[in-house]
C-alpha cells in the first residue's frame, strides 16, 4: 500500500524535478468550491486572511482551553478514583477550611482538626452562625497520608486556579504585569488605575480561602430560606432540579411516571430549618407566577452562572452571556448602565478603550462581585469530584476567551470592513454557530446515530486506522517525498505506545511511544494536552464536544454510563489518535529540515492561515500541528460546512470526513502546486487500489447513483450501473475466474479477494449524499432505532428467523460492536445470513467460524455475502426491469380494444375497425420490438407483448372501471363487495349491475 523503495525514490525524483503545471484547473476548481453550504470553515480561512485569523483565535482558544484543563488531569484523575469515603473525608474538611477560613499548609504529618462554631460578622455588622454540612462543632475531622496528601494537592489545584482566574481578569482591565500588590504599586503609573487595580487586588485576596469552588448546580426550583432576622445572610440559598424538563421532553403520557426528586429534598430542608426556630423556607420555580420570585441567573454570582448556563445547554444565551460579561466578569445591572458603544468594546474585549471613567466602574463592579458572600453558605453540595471538575472546566473556558477575544473581535470587524457580502454571510452565520452549544436533542439524536452505527466496533476503528496510509501519508508528500514510508514506520511506533487507562479506555500515551527524542516527546506531549492529536471526528460523531479524561460530573448511573460509553468510543477513537500522533510527529521532523520546510512554504504560499505561521517565523510545533489539521482535520463545531450544522449534523452525520477529503484534493490540485499534485493523483490512486474505482472519486459513489436514478426514471428497462461496469470489465477481460476476479478488483477493490472481507465500500466516498428510498434510511439516528424495530418485525413475521428477530430488538440498546457478536458468534452458526423477509441467502453449515463468524463478530461483512447481496439485488433488478413498460403497454392497448367496443356499441363501426387495426398495429411492433431484443443478445431488456389473458382483463377494468381488480377470488369475493357498497354508497340495484360483470368466476 504504501509502495516499493523504488516507487518512493521515483516520486522523490519527480516531486524535485517537476514539469510545468498547465495553465488552467477549471473543471476541478469548480467542483468543491461551486457552494458555500458544503464548505468547511477551513476552506474559507485558506482564502481569506480575514477570516483565517478569526478561525486562528478561535481554534488557539479551543487549545489553551484544553491546555489549561489538561494541566491538572492527573489529580483530578486520582481524585476520581478515590474510594467515596475518602472523598467524603476530603470534602468534610474542604468545607470546614473554607467556611472557618482556616489556610493550611503542608507539616509532613497526616492532618486532622477538630471543629468549633463558625461565627461571622455580616455586612450589617450582626453576628451569624455558619452551620457546616458535612461536620459538627467539636468533630475531629481526620485524614491518613495519601488523603492529606491529596488535600495539599487539591488546595494547590484551587489556589492556582484561583490566580489564574484573577490574572485574566486584570489583563482584560489593562494589566498584564506580575501578579502581586507590590508589582501593582511600582509598575502602574497613572494614579486612579493604580488604586482600581489594588482596590480589586485586594477584594480578590481577601476572598482567597473561601471561593474556591463554584457550589451551585443548576436546576429549575430555588429554595430561599430566611433566618430568624428575615434575611438569606443567615439562612441558605440552593437550587435543586424537579426534572421538569425531562417530563416535557417525554411527553404527558410518560411525564406521570416521573417522580419529582424536589420534593423529599425541599423537605429535607424544612426540616433542617425548622419553622419553630424562626426560619421560613420559599420554593420558587422558573416559571413562578410572582416574577420577583422567578429563579432568575441574577440569583448566582461569578463562575455560578456561567456554570449552570452551560449545564442547561442553553444554547446561544452561553455565548452572548459569555462575549456580554467578558466570561462573568461583570453584572448586567452594571452594563445596562452603559452606552451601547462602550457595551461594545466591553463584549470585543477592547476594554483599554474604554474612558478612564467607564473602567474605573467596571472595576468596582469586579471587586463588589468578589466581595459577595457566597449565597449558599452553609450548604455545600456533597459531589466532592463534581465540584472540582467544574471548577477547572469554567476557569479553563472563561480564562481561554478571555486571552483570545479581542484578537477575534479584531480580525471580525476587519472582515466586516474588507470582505465581500459572501465572506461576510459566512463569517457571520459561523460566528453565531461556533461557540453556541448545539441543541441537546440535535446532539442526542448523534450520539444515537453513532452508538448505534460505530460504537465498539472494531471494523470502524480499523477503517479509521486505514487513514493514515490511504491519505495521511500522502498529504505529507508536499513536504518529502519519503513521506508514505516515514508515515508508515511512525504509526508502528505510535501503535506500540497503545495503553488502556481506568475511565478513559484505549488511548494513545505519548510517554510510552519509543524511539522518540526528548524534543519530540516533549512537543507531541504539548500537542497532546491541546487537544491537537486527540480523537476530534469522532467526538462529533459521538454528538459530544470531546472526551479524556473520562470524568464527568453528574448521578453514579450517569457516571457508569457515560463512562462505558467512553470505553466503546475508544475503540474507534484510539485509531484516529494513532493517524494525528503519526502524522505530527513526521511533520515535526520534516519541519526541522529546511529542504522539506521549502517545499512545505512552496506548497502553502496561498494558504492563509500557513502564511501567520510562515510570519511568525516557522516554528516546527506550528507547521506540524497545521498539517495534523489539514492532513486529518478537525472536528467539533469549529470546521463544519453549514450543510453539517444543526439538523444537517444528524442527516449527514457520517458525511464531514469525506466531504473534507474532497476540499483537500481539490486544494491540492488547484494551489499546492506540482507536490499538492502528486499527493492528490497518490490519494486516489491508494483509495482506488484500496476501495475499488467507483469510490475512489469524491462524489464519484453519489454521481452513480444519479445518473441510475434518472436513467430509471425514464429507461424501458432498468439497469444497475455498478453490476452492468463490472459485466463489462469481466468481459473484456475474457469473462473466465481470472477476468471476473479481475473485473471485482478493479471495481470494488482487492480486500474481497485478498483478505474475503468487503472493507473496500467502507473506505472510500461511499454515498456522501443519502439515498432517499426509505424515510428510515436517511437519518442514521432513526433508521438504527425505528428501522430496527421494523426489521424486527419483519424478521419475526417470516417465521423462520427468531434469533435474528431478537437480535435487531435490541440492537438500539446495546450498540454496534455487542450487536456485531451477537450475529457473528449466535446468530450465524444458528439461522445463518437471512434477508430481513427471510430468504436465505447463507446456510448454517456453510458459516465457517474463522472466515464468516468471526469477521461478522468484528464488524465485518464477508465477500461471500456481499457478492452474492449484490448478485441478487442485480438479479431482482434485471427482474423487475420491464415491468412497468409491460405494464404500460397492457393498459394502452386494453383501452383501445375498450374504445373499439364502446364505438361497435354506439353503431360507429367504422370507427372501431379503426381503432382494431391501430390496435393490431402497436400489438405488431410490440412482438418486432421484442424479438429484435433477443436476437440482438439482450434478451433481459426484452419487454414482453401483453397475452390474451392480461388484454381481457384490461379490457374489462376500461369498461368497468370501479373494480380495478385483475382477479378476485372466490374466497374474497363477498369482502370485496361489501367494501365497494359502503364505500361508493350506492343502491343496491346500481351496485349489482355494475359490479357483478366484472367479477371473474
Amino acid at each position: 500500500m504504501i509502495g516499493s523503495n523504488c516507487a518512493l525514490d521515483l516520486a522523490e525524483v519527480a516531486l524535485n524535478n517537476p514539469p510545468a503545471p498547465p495553465k488552467s484547473l477549471d473543471p476541478i476548481e469548480n467542483i468543491a468550491f461551486g457552494t458555500s453550504w458544503a464548505r468547511p470553515a477551513t476552506a474559507v480561512a485558506r482564502k481569506s486572511p480575514y477570516f483565517a485569523r478569526m478561525f486562528k483565535a478561535s481554534n488557539d482558544k479551543q487549545k489553551m482551553t484544553a491546555l489549561l484543563m489538561s494541566e491538572y488531569e492527573p489529580l483530578l484523575q486520582e481524585t476520581n478514583a478515590l474510594p467515596q469515603e475518602s472523598k467524603n473525608k476530603l470534602n468534610a474538611v474542604l468545607e470546614y477550611l473554607r467556611l472557618s477560613r482556616i489556610s493550611v499548609s503542608d507539616t509532613g504529618r497526616n492532618f486532622s482538626i477538630v471543629t468549633s462554631e463558625i461565627r461571622r460578622l455580616g455586612a450589617d455588622g450582626t453576628e451569624r452562625l455558619f452551620i457546616p454540612e458535612l461536620s459538627k462543632p467539636g468533630q475531629t475531622l481526620k485524614l491518613d497520608a495519601n488523603e492529606t496528601r491529596l488535600l495539599h494537592e487539591t488546595r494547590e489545584f484551587l489556589d492556582s486556579r484561583y490566580t489564574l482566574n484573577a490574572k485574566s481578569q486584570l489583563s482584560v482591565l489593562g494589566y498584564d504585569g506580575e501578579y502581586s500588590r507590590k508589582a501593582i504599586e511600582e509598575g502602574v503609573e497613572d494614579d486612579s488605575f493604580r488604586e482600581d487595580l489594588l482596590r480589586l487586588f485586594d477584594a480578590i485576596e481577601s476572598q482567597r480561602l473561601i471561593s474556591y469552588i463554584p457550589f451551585m448546580r443548576s436546576g429549575d426550583t430555588k429554595v430561599m430560606v430566611y433566618g430568624p432576622d428575615g434575611t438569606v445572610d443567615s439562612g441558605a440559598f440552593y437550587m435543586i432540579d424537579s426534572l421538569q424538563w425531562l417530563r416535557d421532553l417525554v411527553g404527558t403520557n410518560i411525564a406521570t411516571t416521573i417522580l419529582d426528586p424536589s420534593k423529599k429534598k425541599i423537605d429535607a430542608i424544612k426540616e433542617k430549618y425548622p419553622a419553630s426556630e424562626g426560619y421560613t423556607v420559599v420554593p420558587t420555580t422558573r416559571d413562578a407566577p410572582d416574577k420577583n420570585n422567578r429563579l432568575s441567573i441574577d440569583d448566582l454570582s461569578g463562575l455560578d452562572k456561567l456554570l449552570n448556563l452551560m449545564d442547561a445547554n442553553a444554547g446561544g444565551i452561553v455565548k452572548n452571556y459569555f462575549d456580554r460579561t467578558m466570561g462573568g466578569m461583570f453584572s448586567d445591572k452594571t452594563l445596562g448602565s452603559m452606552t451601547d458603544d462602550n457595551i461594545q468594546l466591553i463584549a470585543r474585549g477592547i476594554i483599554s478603550d474604554l474612558p478612564k471613567s467607564v473602567r474605573s466602574v467596571l472595576m468596582k463592579d469586579l471587586a463588589a462581585g468578589f466581595m459577595k458572600e457566597a449565597r449558599e453558605i452553609p450548604g455545600y453540595d456533597t459531589n466532592f469530584t463534581d465540584r472540582l471538575l467544574d471548577y477547572n472546566r469554567i476557569v479553563a473556558t472563561t480564562v481561554a476567551h478571555r486571552m483570545y477575544r479581542k484578537e477575534y473581535a479584531e480580525a471580525y470587524d476587519d472582515l466586516n470592513r474588507n470582505a465581500g457580502n459572501a465572506e461576510k454571510d459566512y463569517a457571520k452565520n459561523w460566528d453565531e454557530y461556533v461557540d453556541t452549544p448545539e441543541n441537546l436533542l440535535i446532539r442526542g439524536a448523534k450520539t444515537v446515530g453513532f452508538f448505534n452505527t460505530m460504537w465498539a466496533s472494531l471494523a470502524s476503528g480499523m477503517v479509521n486506522a486505514m487513514g493514515v496510509w490511504t491519505v495521511t501519508a500522502y498529504q505529507m508528500t508536499i513536504m518529502k517525498g519519503s513521506a508514505g514510508l516515514d508515515v508508515y514506520k511512525t504509526s508502528l511506533q505510535v501503535m506500540a505506545g497503545f495503553r488502556g487507562s481506568v475511565g478513559y479506555g484505549l488511548h494513545v500515551n505519548p510517554y510510552a511511544i519509543p524511539g522518540l527524542t526528548d524534543d519530540e516527546r516533549e512537543a507531541l506531549v504539548l500537542a497532546n494536552k491541546r487537544g491537537t492529536v486527540l480523537a476530534q471526528m469522532n467526538p462529533e460523531l459521538m454528538g459530544i464536544d470531546s472526551y479524556g479524561a473520562g470524568m464527568s460530573s453528574g448521578s453514579k448511573l450517569k457516571k457508569r454510563m457515560q463512562r462505558l460509553f467512553q470505553y466503546g468510543a475508544s475503540v474507534v477513537g484510539i485509531f484516529e489518535e494513532l493517524n494525528k500522533s503519526s502524522a505530527f510527529i513526521v511533520a515535526y521532523r520534516y519541519a526541522k529540515d529546511p529542504k522539506a520546510l521549502k517545499n512545505w512554504k512552496e506548497a502553502y504560499k496561498n494558504n492563509e492561515c500557513a502564511k501567520i505561521i510562515i510570519e511568525n517565523g516557522s516554528d516546527p510545533f506550528d507547521v506540524a500541528e497545521f498539517m495534523v489539521e489539514t492532513a486529518t482535520f478537525m472536528g467539533g463545531q469549529i470546521e463544519k460546512p453549514p450543510i453539517l450544522r444543526g439538523k444537517g449534523g444528524v442527516v449527514l452525520q457520517f458525511s464531514q470526513y469525506p466531504t473534507q477529503i474532497a476540499f483537500m484534493l481539490s486544494e491540492n490540485l488547484r494551489k499546492q502546486g506540482p507536490r499538492g499534485k502528486v499527493a492528490a493523483m497518490f490519494v486516489m490512486m491508494t483509495l482506488w487500489t484500496v476501495s475499488g474505482l467507483l469510490t475512489a472519486i469524491p462524489f464519484g459513489d453519489d454521481a452513480i447513483n444519479f445518473f441510475q436514478w434518472v436513467y430509471n426514471l425514464f429507461a424501458t428497462s432498468k439497469k444497475d450501473f455498478r453490476t452492468e461496469a463490472q459485466l463489462m470489465l469481466a468481459d473484456m477481460f475474457g469473462n473466465g475466474e481470472e477476468g471476473r476476479r479481475d473485473a471485482e478488483m478493479i471495481l470494488k477493490g482487492p480486500t474481497r479477494e485478498l483478505l474475503g472481507l468487503n472493507i473496500g465500500e467502507r473506505i472510500g466516498f461511499v454515498a456522501l449524499v443519502p439515498e432517499f428510498e426509505s424515510g428510515f434510511a436517511i437519518v442514521p439516528a432513526i433508521s438504527t432505532t425505528v428501522g430496527k424495530f421494523q426489521e424486527y418485525f419483519n424478521r419475526s413475521a417470516s417465521g423462520v428467523q427468531p434469533v435474528a428477530a431478537k437480535v435487531a430488538l435490541v440492537s438500539p440498546f446495546i450498540g454496534k460492536g455487542p450487536t456485531d457478536l451477537l450475529k457473528g458468534l449466535v446468530q450465524y452458526p444458528i439461522e445463518g445470513y437471512r434477508t430481513q423477509y427471510g430468504k436465505l441467502v447463507v446456510k448454517p453449515e456453510e458459516m465457517d467460524f474463522v472466515t464468516q463468524q468471526l469477521p461478522r463478530g468484528g464488524g465485518f461483512q464477508t465477500a461471500k455475502i456481499a457478492r452474492e447481496m449484490q448478485a441478487r439485488q442485480a438479479a431482482k433488478l434485471v427482474t423487475e426491469s420491464t415491468r412497468n413498460a409491460e405494464r404500460n403497454n397492457t393498459i394502452r392497448l386494453g383501452k383501445m380494444l375498450a374504445d373499439a367496443t364502446k364505438a361497435d356499441n354506439a353503431g360507429q363501426t367504422a370507427k372501431a375497425e379503426k381503432i382494431r387495426a391501430e390496435f393490431e398495429k402497436q400489438l405488431i411492433l410490440i412482438a418486432d420490438e421484442y424479438r429484435k431484443q433477443i436476437e440482438s443478445g439482450n434478451p433481459e431488456d426484452a419487454v414482453k407483448p401483453p397475452t390474451e389473458q392480461t388484454l381481457k382483463s384490461a379490457l374489462m377494468s376500461e369498461l368497468y372501471p370501479g373494480m380495478q381488480l385483475d382477479k378476485v377470488g372466490k374466497l374474497k369475493r363477498q369482502t370485496i363487495e361489501d367494501i365497494y357498497e359502503t364505500i361508493r354508497v350506492e343502491d343496491d340495484e346500481e351496485e349489482e349491475s355494475e359490479f357483478d360483470p366484472a367479477l371473474p368466476e
